[in-house]
């Protein structure tokens, strides 16, 4: 008999045994159970000490040889050992209370007991695989294995402020049917403990105050001014992207009729739209690039010949330079601030078009159809020299469904 088999390898034994077990109330008390009695044991009995019981003499080993690699249990170590085994003893009986037993007891002894090794092998550098080995095993304690009965698949998409109208339309339409809807905010009051967190007080008021704005701009009141009649109780005055969406919000919702002629006045920069035609700047991938021109700036973060501190660029690589993601940003940020986005001038820059791969080229242009005609994306970039799946649209379709978008 030795200290590692007792203190290691006993209590991983009865992890294995107790997984398929579904008990709550039987595996807190399997589970403390044995970890107070191995907490007694090292208390209580000396390690490398022969104990003569009757005819019978026991001893207690310090050393277990396994793969070449020993596990060493000193006899001074006896105490840390009842500490350890005995903290697990209260988590696993608590385990029933918190009805996390089937996941508790059984990754919970696995997990002590490697921490234990980490504590006796040797060489000592071999810890680290203990205790890499053990923090695997925590993570089934982190998350849930188990759904509820009756839940679906839980979709997260992001939606930025100028799509609150159709998100609340979307919201009233479920209602209707009969579903709920649950709106979360991260607090009601401004407060410094959370800041740079909106609040639904700062919005409502923000949000009021552009009502304010606009109903004074249609009544013929110049924008600045009016703007400066309504200051933000904080300090500061409605920003212009604030007032488009305020108007998007009072248009969509029928409150108000449709007021080109106000959604004219309160865009920002209308000299960018003036033409009618809105224009939309992509960049491709950094690529390497087949000229060797000495004035041609280089970045090996950008696509040659451009820096990341020119507006498009910036958008690109924020973006990763997903053609869809760049498009449909820009979009969004168009309409944010009232600008029409319904006749698009694209163009495409980065590096030298000519060196790209053609599929790679078809893809990033089938990307951008995509996202101005408001289809999901085919998925990030695909690998090309593993050979790619088919597209679900080609490029020609794509190019008629823009005709009609």
């Amino acid at each position: 008999m030795n200290a590692p088999a007792i203190w290691i390898l006993l209590p991983a034994a009865v992890a294995l045994l107790l997984l398929p077990i579904r008990s709550q109330r039987a595996l807190s008390i399997l589970g403390g159970v044995l970890a107070v009695m191995l907490a007694l044991i090292a208390q209580f009995v000396p390690i490398e000490v022969a104990l003569r019981v009757g005819p019978l003499s026991l001893k207690i080993d310090s050393t277990l040889s396994v793969l070449g690699r020993a596990l060493i249990i000193q006899p001074s170590e006896g105490s840390l050992l009842a500490l350890i085994y005995g903290a697990a003893s209260l988590w696993f009986f608590g385990a029933e209370a918190s009805n996390t037993a089937p996941r508790i007891v059984p990754l919970g002894l696995m997990i002590t007991a490697l921490m234990v090794a980490s504590i006796a092998v040797q060489p000592f550098l071999f810890a680290a695989l203990f205790i890499e080995m053990a923090v695997l095993l925590a993570v089934p304690l982190l998350t849930s294995l188990y759904s509820p009965p009756g839940r679906g698949v839980v979709k997260t998409y992001v939606r930025t402020t100028e799509k609150l109208p159709k998100v609340w339309a979307f919201v009233r339409e479920q209602l209707a049917a009969g579903r709920q809807a649950y709106v979360v905010y991260p607090r009601v009051e401004d407060a410094d403990t959370a800041a740079g967190i909106k609040a639904v007080t700062k919005e409502s008021e923000k949000l009021a105050a552009a009502r304010l704005v606009l109903e004074e701009i249609r009544r013929g009141v110049d924008v600045f001014a009016a703007t400066r009649h309504h200051p933000l109780p904080g300090g500061g005055y409605i920003p212009k992207h604030t007032l488009v969406a305020a108007y998007r919000q009072l248009t969509e919702s029928g409150e108000w009729p449709p007021d080109p002629a106000l959604l004219e006045r309160i865009r920002m920069k209308p000299v960018r739209t003036l033409s009618g035609v809105t224009t939309v700047t992509v960049l491709t991938k950094p690529y390497p690039c087949p000229g060797k021109c000495i004035f041609c700036p280089t970045d090996a973060r950008m696509p040659k010949s451009y820096l990341p501190d020119e507006p498009g660029a910036m958008r690109g690589l924020q973006n990763q330079f997903d053609p869809y993601r760049q498009v449909r940003s820009r979009i969004e940020s168009l309409e944010a601030t009232g600008h029409p986005t319904d006749k698009i001038e694209l163009l495409i820059l980065g590096g030298t078009w000519s060196s790209y791969r053609k599929d790679y080229q078809e893809w990033f242009i089938r990307e951008c159809f995509r996202a101005l005609n408001d289809l999901p994306s085919e998925g990030p970039e695909p690998d090309f020299h593993a050979g790619a799946e088919e597209p679900p649209n080609t490029l020609e379709d794509l190019q008629k469904i823009n005709e009609r978008a």
